[in-house]
């Protein structure tokens, strides 16, 4: 248990999206698209939420994650 509880504590550290967060106001603010990968599911949702962006894994059904990667190549809204 104290190994899960330490991999939860480092995948969520708040300095980490923080990071996140000025790295992509960076590159938004330069035109530039942008795609945020983790390897941890639960990491995943809580930052894209937090940050207000669509995210895509393994549940994801594929018509929304069809939509979410046209949206992504062909809009400038969706960075």
């Amino acid at each position: 248990r104290q190994a899960w509880q330490q991999r939860l504590l480092y995948v969520m550290n708040p300095t980490k999206i923080q990071a996140c967060q000025y790295i992509m106001n960076f590159h938004e603010a330069n035109g530039d698209k942008i795609l945020i990968f983790s390897d941890d599911i639960f990491a995943l949702v809580t930052y894209a939420k937090a940050l207000a962006r669509p995210f895509v894994y393994g549940a994801t059904p594929l018509k929304d994650r069809m939509r979410i990667l046209s949206d992504f190549r062909h809009s400038s809204d969706h960075n």
